[in-house]
């Protein structure tokens, strides 16, 4: 995972190196999935080995920083995710609820064991 410090225009193009091959990847205007207040989120794919890598800057001004992953995600699915509705407290809750349940959790460690024998 790399780290920037980023100068306080919105408008520089966000690069840093494929955390693959170590080549640079550019992140530039086009390649923005979502903007808001002081987020950013950019998806770009290295041109040396292609490996995708999504960026996400946060803040404004001076106090500006990006943090940029390896994904296997394609672009539309990184659209897809940012499109969808915040987790609420009751979806936290449903959840708890369905891992406390004794029969739920032995299905789920049943189903997790069989995939890994397979």
């Amino acid at each position: 995972m790399h780290h920037h410090q980023l100068p306080h225009e919105r408008n520089v193009p966000l690069n840093g190196l494929c955390v693959v091959c170590e080549q640079e990847i550019r992140h530039d205007d086009s390649s923005i999935v979502i903007e808001r207040d002081d987020l950013r989120c950019s998806y770009g794919v290295c041109e040396t080995c292609s490996s995708a890598h999504l960026t996400i800057q946060i803040g404004k001004g001076e106090s500006t920083t990006a943090v940029s992953m390896l994904t296997d995600w394609k672009r539309r699915e990184v659209e897809f995710f940012w499109k969808q509705d915040a987790i609420s407290a009751n979806d936290v809750i449903a959840l708890h609820e369905a891992l406390s349940d004794a029969h739920f959790s032995a299905q789920l460690v049943h189903a997790d064991n069989n995939h890994i024998t397979k």
